[in-house]
This record gives structure tokens, sequence and C-alpha cells, in this order.
């Protein structure tokens, strides 16, 4: 109750800086998730809307809005919201693919021959290798 005038007053003005459009959206997400959480679903869905037009790219945001649409009986937007939500997540997965170095090892990863280090130390890597 003491935080919705401060919320109502955040998500009606629209940021000029990108920094302050994240800062807004994560704001957005989380009051949203707190209405739903509370069943408050069309104050959820409208903190839920600023969260996702600020940050198209929300998993979270979309995931949300589809649960307040879907609980407050809006099917069809619903099934937009989702859909977008798994658009997003298969676009995620796709990007998440791990790196793999080309064949080429890394300056780390060089293997360096035991013969190749001075003499001093290369007795001492041998001895090294051959501990159990």
């Amino acid at each position: 109750a003491g935080l919705e005038p401060f919320a109502r007053d955040l998500l009606s003005k629209e940021p000029a800086a990108d920094r302050d459009k994240k800062l807004a959206a994560d704001f957005a997400l989380e009051h949203g998730r707190a209405l739903v959480a509370l069943s408050k679903w069309a104050e959820a869905m409208a903190s839920l809307d600023v969260a996702v037009r600020l940050d198209p790219r929300s998993l979270q945001g979309w995931q949300l809005l589809g649960r307040a649409q879907q609980a407050a009986g809006r099917r069809e937007d619903a099934a937009r919201s989702m859909e977008k939500f798994r658009e997003l997540q298969s676009q995620q997965k796709d990007n998440s693919k791990p790196w793999r170095p080309s064949g080429r090892r890394s300056a780390s990863r060089r293997r360096i021959p035991v013969r190749a280090l001075p003499r001093s130390r290369s007795s001492s890597a041998r001895s090294a290798l051959r501990r159990p």
C-alpha cells in the first residue's frame, strides 16, 4: 500500500535516458511480480505492460504478463504474450551456445615441451610430472 503512489507516479512517466529506462523496466517488473503474487491481475497487467514496453527482451516480463492475462481471462492476449516469451527464449538458447576455438589453442592453453624450459627448471619440472 505504501509503495503504490510511488509506483503509479514512476510508471506513468516515460524515462528519457536508456539507463533510466532499464531502471524503470526493472521496477515495473518487480512491481508487477508483487501484484501477481497478490492476485491483483488488472494492476499487474498495467505494470507488466510498462515493463515489456521499456524492455521488450524481458523473458520474465512476458511470462508474468501472460500469466496475469490468463488469470484475468484475457486468453488471446495471454497466448500472444506467451508466444513472445517462447520466441525470446528460443533466441536466447541459440545465442547461448558455448564458444569453441577454431582448432588453434589459445596462448594460455598451449603446451610447452619440458625440453623447452631452461635447464634448471626442466629437472624440477620432470620430477614434478613424475610424482603420483
